[in-house]
């Protein structure tokens, strides 16, 4: 589908009342510049259903972090998974997802990459790259560690996406914090200024 024709289909939906439900495979369709025109096009008023994979990711948070789903979604008084279209770009990289950045119950486990910046971190990251494409193995930190420097994610993602059980990942941020690799902003209000 073309940029026009995904538009079209969003305004058929939305002047029917109906939530946009896009088609699984028109995420992996969609290009980033395609995403970006779309969300430009309707803007953060319009809302969309979450892709059936983060619903999937989300049914697993559950059951796993319960606390959490709850910060994000107990309160719902409709159905749960809806959000603003402005998150549509998100969507196209599947280890990342629908941004946990803002809880208010429980403390955030989100990571940009300017949160890498302790005294060791630029000399850490570049030898766990250089490990990674030599295809050597890494460990939980140093793999959480390149992920956090390459683009914004999630403790909650990162287990999901890499099949790692969570309580592990919690630990090796703490590991790399300690380490002065990672910096461990908690709270949503703190968390704000280093997010775009």
């Amino acid at each position: 589908m073309t940029n026009e024709e995904i538009a079209q289909w969003c305004d058929d939906h939305i002047e029917a009342g109906q939530t946009v439900c896009f088609p699984e495979e028109l995420f992996t369709s969609l290009t980033a510049e395609s995403a970006q025109a779309i969300t430009a096009h309707f803007g953060a008023h319009h809302l969309m259903q979450l892709p059936t994979r983060e619903q999937e990711f989300f049914e697993w948070l559950k059951t796993h972090d319960e606390a959490v789903w709850n910060d994000l979604w107990a309160n719902v008084e409709e159905q749960p998974y809806v959000v603003s279209m402005a998150f549509l770009p998100a969507f196209l990289d599947p280890s990342r997802g629908f941004p946990i950045c803002d809880l208010e119950s429980v403390d955030n486990y989100f990571f940009v990459p300017a949160l890498v910046n302790g005294e060791n971190a630029k000399d850490f990251v570049e030898a766990v790259r250089e490990r990674f494409l030599a295809k050597q193995k890494v460990t939980v930190e140093q793999l959480l560690a390149l992920e956090c420097s390459l683009a914004p994610i999630d403790i909650w993602h990162f287990a999901w996406h890499h099949g790692i059980e969570l309580e592990r990942c919690k630990r090796a941020v703490q590991t790399l914090v300690d380490d002065h690799i990672l910096l461990h902003v908690r709270t949503a209000a703190e968390l704000a200024g280093f997010i775009e």
